[in-house]
């Protein structure tokens, strides 16, 4: 299974000092469940503009932390959620984004274990 995160940028972006990378990826980690957890819930209630919203936000966070992946499928559902058509992929979009985020916040721990 390929890595659903490359630290690389972060790296970058912090000089390469620990304490800031340590920061950075915690915040992710700490804020991308609830996020999920509100896309379900915007989802399972069709709140478009909301999804779009917590889609585009989470999208931002998944790009500092290398998550090519994981952006594509968040850029897609806000794209849906744009243009109003195609809602009924949703669901499988958010299943995908929640693998991907899962496998990158055990991988981002992993790595913060050894900073």
């Amino acid at each position: 299974m390929s890595r659903a995160s490359d630290l690389t940028f972060m790296r970058t972006f912090s000089g390469g000092d620990p304490e800031k990378i340590k920061k950075y990826v915690g915040m992710f980690i700490k804020m991308a469940a609830p996020s999920l957890s509100q896309m379900d819930e915007s989802s399972a209630n069709s709140d478009w503009k909301s999804l779009k919203t917590t889609s585009h936000s989470l999208k931002s966070q998944m790009k500092y932390m290398g998550m090519a992946s994981g952006a594509e499928f968040a850029q897609r559902i806000e794209n849906i959620c744009g243009d109003g058509a195609g809602t009924e992929e949703i669901p499988e979009l958010l299943a995908n984004l929640r693998t991907q985020v899962e496998q990158a916040i055990a991988e981002l721990e992993d790595e913060l274990s050894k900073l």
